[in-house]
């Protein structure tokens, strides 16, 4: 827009100089009036359409470039590539601890997080948006199935994942929390947990790059989606849910 103001400005020059210096002078202020106010337009355009975004820093498969930009698993990339071709927002990512990438967006130091599992809890401080996809929880272990009436059992969850308070709830005593699931793999197998809780795309890419003999069973299965900063305009909110609308095809299970 502000080269189309400079190329009106080139064109009729000849009509400027021909009108005489007082009136050539108003026309050449009206242009750069013009000029100023759609430059302010555009950068303003561009600003608001670069957004901080946040993911869980041990999800198997997905890591971020230097660029900040998001990569791995097609599972989520596939999605993400028609969202952000769908809403033309140019988004900057970082890996975080699970309850770090929900603290951020919360105090609005963040403005979007990506791919979280939906519950009340985190949708009481944030905007959750539309759907995405399904998710499932494996309960993993070794050996037999474990009996869940035995709320003696000791139990390994991601620290600031839903799964913790969920096993709290249900009146485990002991549940032990970690950033990193990997390390919850290795407690389970050193017989330090009865079980641990994990998403089914972790399962399968921990699985996929080891021997251990371990077993599991669907734990639970939720919504997943985006987490908004809970100040987000709503004409922003509205463009993520449309694009999440327009991609959701695109967005498989994990």
């Amino acid at each position: 827009m502000p080269l189309m103001v400079v190329w009106l400005l080139i064109m009729h020059w000849g009509t400027i100089l021909s009108i005489g210096f007082e009136e050539g002078r108003n026309v050449i202020k009206t242009f750069s009036i013009c000029f100023a106010l759609n430059l302010f337009v555009f950068l303003s355009g561009s600003m608001a359409s670069t957004l901080t975004g946040g993911f869980p820093e041990t999800l198997s498969g997905l890591g971020v470039t230097g660029e900040g930009r998001l990569v791995g698993d097609s599972r989520f990339i596939e999605f993400l590539s028609c969202f952000l071709d769908k809403s033309a927002l140019n988004i900057s990512w970082q890996a975080y601890p699970t309850s770090r990438v929900m603290r951020l967006v919360e105090r609005g130091d963040m403005d979007i997080s990506y791919p979280m599992g939906f519950d009340a809890e985190r949708a009481a401080v944030s905007i959750q948006s539309l759907r995405v996809g399904v998710a499932h929880i494996y309960l993993v272990y070794v050996g037999a199935p474990p009996v869940l009436d035995d709320k003696l059992l000791t139990v390994g969850t991601k620290r600031g994942t839903a799964q913790a308070s969920d096993f709290a709830a249900r009146g485990f005593k002991s549940i032990h929390q970690n950033n990193d699931y990997f390390s919850l793999f290795k407690m389970l197998i050193n017989g330090r947990l009865d079980m641990i809780a994990v998403p089914r795309i972790v399962y399968e890419y921990y699985a996929e790059k080891n021997d251990d003999k371990l077993n599991f069973q669907t734990y639970k299965t939720y919504d997943y989606g985006f987490y908004l900063e809970p100040n987000m305009d709503q004409g922003l909110v509205n463009l993520i849910n449309n694009s999440i609308t327009a991609c959701r095809s695109l967005a498989s299970e994990k």
